[in-house]
């Protein structure tokens, strides 16, 4: 589903019907993330509910954090200069 802000996904664990909630990586540090999600593109979201209501109010909750709390990327971190000792 696509909110105001993100992308989501609701599954279904198919031995216990335990319902999880992903969201897609838009951040760059989630890019390359090393931990490897069952769908490519999303990660994990750690906030569990036993209905698809309970997620939706989240999704609805988490944008209206980002309507407060707008990303932003983050500075590359300056180059510290290399030094050379004199020859």
């Amino acid at each position: 589903m696509i909110s105001r802000h993100d992308c989501w996904r609701i599954i279904v664990n198919g031995n216990n019907h335990t319902l999880f909630l992903y969201h897609k990586n838009t951040e760059k540090r989630f890019f390359k993330d090393p931990h490897p999600s069952i769908i490519p593109g999303y990660h994990s979201q750690a906030y569990r509910s036993k209905t698809i209501l309970g997620y939706l109010e989240y999704i609805i909750s988490h944008d209206e954090y980002r309507d407060e709390h707008p990303c932003t990327e983050k500075a590359a971190p300056e180059a510290v200069p290399v030094y050379s000792a004199p020859s």
